[in-house]
């Protein structure tokens, strides 16, 4: 991971948020995850949540089965 820079408040559209420079590679940019549920009008906790399955479809898909699997004992 790189260093990551806060460049201050950028603009898209009726959006302001935090830019940040850095983190997934050379010249990449990232969003804060509370500015990104602010565009989608989401709870923060819904988009760590999209964020995860994403990153970690395999462990989520193995959690629903131990789930169901406890269900029926």
């Amino acid at each position: 991971m790189n260093e990551l820079k806060v460049l201050g408040t950028e603009k898209i559209g009726k959006f302001e948020f935090t830019g940040i420079k850095g983190g997934f590679g050379e010249n990449k940019k990232a969003m804060l995850v509370k500015d990104i549920a602010t565009i989608h009008d989401r709870p923060v906790k819904a988009i760590n949540q999209a964020i995860n399955i994403a990153l970690h479809p395999h462990d989520l898909r193995w959690s629903y089965v131990l789930r169901a699997w406890q269900g029926f004992s």
